[in-house]
């Protein structure tokens, strides 16, 4: 605005105000493509305006690493992936197949003979365009934990207040994954607790007491001090069916 001036209808009329509807801290942005007569090509344009912006919808998982700082103190920070961002990379596993001429999955379930032959490029391709980047990088926050998506479960202790000594252990749902610029975090609720977000309201539109479920948020570095007994961080768990518990390591 300092720039180019006030924001103007198309008639010139300047726009003093504006009702937003919703904000987007971290949208997504793609440049409009231009296609390029003289070469037959298509390219992006580097026009600001062409710019279009899209809402990333909900983050797909958060990765969780911990390094030791020059102290020697570990230090947690989770990488938030968005759902778009993990359909990118989705997309580049599909292209990579293509590109090594590997047939449709539909294909290869018909015909054992044919998945057994492209057996070593299937596994070297999923390996390079992993959905959930479970690699040890220094750059990104040091030896890979855990990743986490909502509905998957921790065993883990409760969270207390400032002070108080950590609750009893139990089994955690991931029923929400933040993405800050203060830092990442992740709402957690009781595996027994199927209430809703918020409370709900009776016919008269009164809030009905207890209908709120006891959720609360962990830092990466909860993950640590909320630890189970006899393990050094909050532990993923599988739960079967039939209600077997399984600790799944990286």
């Amino acid at each position: 605005i300092n720039k180019h001036g006030p924001l103007t209808q198309d008639s010139g009329v300047p726009i003093h105000r504006v009702i937003l509807l919703w904000s987007n801290s971290d949208p997504v942005t793609i440049r409009r493509d231009h296609y390029e007569y003289a070469t037959g090509k298509r390219r992006k344009l580097d026009d600001l305006s062409s710019l279009r912006l899209f809402d990333g919808q909900n983050n797909h998982h958060i990765e969780i690493r911990v390094a030791k700082n020059k102290k020697e103190v570990e230090v947690w920070t989770g990488e938030v992936v968005t759902g778009f961002e993990a359909a990118q990379r989705k997309l580049a596993k599909f292209r990579a197949f293509q590109d090594a001429g590997v047939p449709k999955p539909k294909v290869l379930r018909a015909r054992p003979a044919e998945r057994a032959k492209f057996k070593t490029e299937l596994s070297r391709i999923e390996k390079a365009h992993p959905v959930v980047d479970r690699s040890d990088d220094d750059k990104k926050g040091g030896k890979f934990v855990m990743s986490l998506c909502e509905g998957e479960m921790l065993l883990m202790r409760g969270k207390t207040k400032k002070g108080e000594s950590p609750g009893e252990v139990g089994y955690f749902v991931v029923a929400k994954i933040n993405k800050r610029e203060s830092g990442s975090s992740i709402e957690v609720v009781p595996h027994w607790d199927a209430r809703a977000a918020t409370e709900r309201k009776d016919s008269e539109g009164k809030k009905v007491p207890d209908s709120k479920r006891e959720q609360f948020a962990i830092t990466p570095t909860d993950l640590k001090d909320l630890a189970p007994p006899d393990h050094p961080h909050a532990a993923k768990i599988r739960v079967s069916p039939v209600g077997q518990v399984t600790i799944i390591v990286d």
